[in-house]
């Protein structure tokens, strides 16, 4: 039929829309399931499989998917990572680098530092996990 023909308007918003927001929306969850199952269960899906059986797949999908919003620890490491990254980008010294020009005329200006940076962010995230008076959380 036309409704699905490739180049349709629907075939294309089908492809260019729908497609990606059902990838989207259903990755997460899934690769939770699967962390879930193989942390669980030492990956066996046929235990997996008896807990669907018995308490349903929404079931299986509420234990293996965190709370979306997580907990004030989990928000408190995530800023307080992402104040030391701007002061990193900032503090760290490397040499100016002028990007391309926008249609608007626009050149923006970067320190190329990311390497630095990130030997600094390894180097602090050891220390960070270590058995010290400042520990922030256990890296394993």
């Amino acid at each position: 039929s036309k409704f699905l023909c490739e180049g349709s308007a629907t075939f294309v918003f089908l492809r260019n829309v729908v497609g990606p927001l059902i990838c989207m929306a259903t990755t997460p969850s899934l690769a939770f399931l699967l962390v879930h199952v193989a942390a669980s269960w030492g990956g066996d899906v046929t235990k997996a499989y008896a807990h669907v059986a018995e308490h349903g797949f929404l079931n299986l999908l509420q234990l293996s998917t965190p709370s979306l919003l997580g907990d004030m620890h989990t928000w408190v490491l995530w800023i307080g990572f992402v104040a030391f990254q701007v002061f990193l980008m900032v503090c760290l010294p490397g040499k100016t680098f002028f990007g391309p020009a926008t249609p608007q005329g626009n050149i923006p200006v970067y320190k190329i530092n990311g390497f630095s940076s990130y030997i600094v962010t390894l180097i602090a995230f050891h220390l960070l996990s270590m058995d010290t008076p400042f520990r922030l959380f256990n890296a394993g």
